[in-house]
């Protein structure tokens, strides 16, 4: 252990003699440089873990003649996860890892995006494998709720995810309160309807969805044909030639437009929705 003495500008390897009670000290984090100094150590003692895992992985490769591939496999998964400071996994495959990071130190926090799409058994998953006591659920309960194929009873929970218990036992949820993928005429419908008002337009969005073919046609619009008939195909799909008609003279008068007004590359990332493949067929 080396001590410093930043007045006098010397070093040691002596002990000096503690000061005496009631004089000013400085703390460790208040000395020159030294959170600069102790960041490279951390950072210089987390590559020798993470070099010193890496070796043992290439001498079990070495020897992998020695033992069953499924061994093996299991040895290198258990080892980058015990060196891993990020893991990224779906809820149902990380059940394949519990053995494996079971024989590891517990995770500090578990993130689960889109969790209330995951049923509440599904969210259990990753936190037994994690045995961290930090949980972080993002997701919207106003969209679309878990997909289950067996139906459930009417008094069943097991369409609830752990998003919406948590919520229903007192748990204070943070809303994003800004969107930024919408322009506000698309927006302006789930905004006020699922939201009830709180969710907002980014003040960059208004700017950021503007387009000179919007003159044509705006950013959202209804329109019902006054003549229009949808007919059966022979494999069972559905298709209607008058609506597939004006969509593709749409896209074609977007296209003309765009090219006058120099927004080509705009035109071009154009995608349509079909209902079925024959409409898409008639397109």
């Amino acid at each position: 252990l080396e001590f410093h003495d930043h007045i006098n500008k010397r070093a040691t390897y002596t002990r000096p003699e503690p000061p005496p009670k009631g004089t000013p000290c400085v703390k460790i984090f208040d000395l020159p440089q030294a959170l600069t100094r102790l960041g490279e150590l951390i950072q210089c003692a987390d590559q020798w873990w993470q070099l010193e895992g890496e070796g043992k992985r290439l001498a079990w490769l070495a020897n992998k003649s020695s033992v069953t591939d499924r061994t093996l496999r299991d040895r290198l998964e258990g080892s980058i996860l015990g060196t891993a400071q990020i893991v990224f996994v779906t809820a149902n495959s990380a059940a394949r890892l519990q053995a494996s990071a079971s024989k590891n130190e517990p995770f500090g926090a578990v993130v689960v995006d889109e969790a209330a799409q995951a049923t509440e058994p599904c969210t259990l998953i990753p936190l037994g494998m994690a045995r961290c006591s930090r949980c972080v659920l993002v997701g919207d309960d106003c969209q679309l709720p878990p997909t289950v194929f067996t139906m459930p009873r009417s008094d069943s929970l097991v369409c609830r995810t752990l998003f919406e218990r948590l919520r229903q036992c007192g748990h204070t949820t943070e809303l994003l309160e800004e969107q930024y993928r919408m322009a506000p005429e698309i927006s302006a419908f789930p905004r006020n309807y699922f939201y009830g008002g709180m969710l907002q337009d980014a003040p960059t969005v208004l700017q950021g969805t503007r387009r000179d073919f919007h003159s044509f046609i705006p950013p959202l619009l209804f329109l019902d044909l006054s003549c229009s008939s949808a007919k059966k195909s022979p494999d069972g799909s559905w298709f209607n030639i008058q609506e597939a008609r004006w969509c593709a003279e749409t896209v074609l008068h977007i296209f003309q437009t765009s090219e006058r007004t120099g927004e080509m590359d705009r035109a071009k990332d154009l995608g349509i929705i079909c209902p079925y493949k024959a409409e898409q067929k008639t397109l």
